[in-house]
C-alpha cells in the first residue's frame, strides 16, 4: 500500500485483515515456538479474520465501478473515516441531485433475498 492509497476503496478493511493475520501468526509462532512456522502454515485462518479480507475485496469492486461514474459534475470518494470513531464510509458519491452514501457488503456464497435496499433521507424523501 502507498501514500496515494490511503482512500483507495477496500484500505481500511485489508489494513484490518492484515492487523488480526499478523496478531494470529505472532500469537500460533508463540505458542509452537520452534515449529511456530509449520503451526502457522498449517492452521487455518480464522473465518472473523478471512471477511476482513472478503471485504475489502468487495469494496475495491464497488469502488471500480463508481470511479467510472466520476465526471466533472459527480464526485466519488472511498473510505472516509468518521471522526472520533473507529468507523468509516465505504463510498461516498456527491451528484447535482444529491449526496449518495454507500456501505458495500460482499456475500461469496449467498446473496440477500430482497436485491437492492435503497435508504433516501433528505429534502422530498419518504424515509
Amino acid at each position: 500500500m502507498t501514500p496515494d492509497d490511503v482512500n483507495a476503496p477496500g484500505t481500511s478493511a485489508q489494513r484490518e485483515y492484515e492487523r488480526r493475520k499478523a496478531n494470529h501468526e505472532a500469537r500460533t509462532r508463540a505458542k509452537w515456538g520452534k515449529l511456530g512456522g509449520l503451526a502457522v502454515a498449517l492452521s487455518d485462518e480464522k473465518q472473523s479474520t478471512k471477511a476482513w479480507s472478503t471485504g475489502a475485496a468487495g469494496e475495491a469492486a464497488v469502488g471500480v465501478r463508481l470511479d467510472g461514474l466520476a465526471s466533472e459534475s459527480i464526485r466519488v470518494m472511498h473510505d472516509r473515516r468518521i471522526p472520533r470513531s473507529k468507523a468509516n464510509i465505504d463510498h461516498i458519491v456527491v451528484t447535482p441531485g444529491g449526496v449518495w452514501v454507500i456501505d458495500t457488503k460482499r456475500y461469496a456464497a449467498r446473496r440477500p433475498r430482497s436485491g437492492w435496499r435503497v435508504a433516501s433521507f433528505g429534502r422530498g424523501s419518504s424515509c
